[in-house]
C-alpha cells in the first residue's frame, strides 16, 4: 500500500514539474476578418474606439485599432498563416505561447507563434509600447480561445 501511495505522489510531483505546451490555435477563420476577433469589452479594455481592416496579401489579415482618445496610439494587428517563425528579437512566452519582441525608439512589435506556421503580431507606439503590444497579443489569444470553446 505504501508503494502505491509513494508511486502516486511521485507521479503527481513529476506532473507538476512538467511544463504543459499550449494547444495550437486555428487562425484561419480570422484571416479575412481580423478585426472580428476582438469583442466590444476587449476593445474597451484596450482603449480602442474603432477598428479598420486593411488590404493584405494572401494568408495575412491586418486590423488597425484606433484609440478612443487623442492620448492613445494606433495599434497594428496581424493574423498570419503559412508564416515562418520570427527571427531576432527577445524570446518570451505570451499566454503560454512562444513569442518574440522587438522594441526601440518608442515602438514595439510582438510576434506570437500560436500554431504550425501560424502567428499573430501586435505593433504599438508610445510609452510602454512593448507592454501594450503584449497586452494586445494576449487579448487576441484569449478571444480565440473563448470563440473556440
Amino acid at each position: 500500500m505504501s508503494r502505491v501511495l509513494l508511486f502516486g505522489l511521485a507521479t503527481l510531483a513529476l506532473a507538476g514539474c512538467s511544463s504543459a505546451q499550449a494547444a495550437d490555435l486555428n487562425l484561419k477563420p480570422y484571416v479575412d476578418k481580423p478585426c472580428s476577433m476582438f469583442g466590444a469589452d476587449q476593445l474597451s479594455s484596450l482603449g480602442v474606439g474603432r477598428t479598420f481592416p486593411r488590404p493584405t496579401p494572401p494568408n495575412v489579415g491586418v486590423c488597425q485599432l484606433y484609440p478612443k482618445d487623442s492620448n492613445g496610439s494606433n495599434i497594428l494587428f496581424h493574423v498570419e498563416l503559412d508564416a515562418p517563425a520570427p527571427k531576432g528579437g527577445d524570446q518570451k512566452t505570451v499566454d503560454g505561447y512562444p513569442g518574440y519582441e522587438v522594441g526601440g525608439q518608442g515602438s514595439c512589435t510582438v510576434w506570437v507563434v500560436v500554431g504550425d506556421k501560424q502567428r499573430i503580431m501586435a505593433n504599438t507606439k508610445g510609452d510602454g509600447a512593448c507592454a501594450s503590444a503584449e497586452t494586445v497579443a494576449t487579448s487576441a489569444i484569449d478571444a480565440i480561445k473563448q470563440q473556440n470553446s
